[in-house]
């Protein structure tokens, strides 16, 4: 039996094939959003603080890019998405779709979107509560697209869960039937 007879590897030298056009995708959309995100959060405050001549001086600019930077965090965790999805689909260009080490980057891309909707909901509140401005703010606010990021994260854990018995499985049903052969 041949080496394209076999079909695990049939199947992914078709995923690494796939995979391999979207891998530069995954790269720019990544490097396109932590642009977007360190230029709102730092590149602005600091930016606007330079060219102001003195109205917006610099250590009021570097409070606010603190600030910031303290309610993004779920913003950070979904760059961290992003990375992972970035690696998942550099492993499965490299021929590791049976690999269990692929699996990871899907866990680590439901914990990262499980992780923002948690912060969104629970820590940014925190935080935002202790500035002056937050006075009148609701203290816990569930806001739907918070829950449902939660459960999508959530969810996608489940779905590697899946896929890493789905995983070991095929690992043994493949030494099994290299036994016969």
């Amino acid at each position: 039996m041949t080496e394209t007879d076999n079909p695990w590897s049939a199947a992914a030298a078709s995923v690494a094939k796939t995979a391999a056009r979207y891998a530069p995708w995954s790269v720019a959309i990544f490097a396109i959003a932590a642009f977007a995100y360190f230029y709102e959060e730092i590149g602005q405050p600091v930016f606007s603080s330079l060219t102001s001549d003195g109205y917006y001086p610099m250590p009021r600019a570097l409070g606010h890019v603190r600030g910031n930077l303290a309610t993004s965090l779920p913003t950070v965790a979904l760059l961290w998405g992003l990375w992972e999805v970035r690696g998942f689909i550099n492993r499965l260009a490299r021929g590791g779709l049976w690999e269990r080490a692929a699996m990871m980057h899907l866990t680590r891309l439901g914990a990262a979107i499980a992780l923002a909707g948690a912060t969104a909901m629970f820590v940014t509140p925190l935080i935002t509560a202790t500035t002056p401005a937050a006075q009148d703010a609701t203290p816990w606010p569930f806001n739907p697209l918070y829950v449902a990021l939660a459960g999508l994260g959530a969810i996608m854990l489940l779905i590697a869960r899946l896929f890493r018995i789905a995983i070991d499985t095929a690992e043994r049903l493949k030494r099994e039937n290299d036994q016969f052969i």
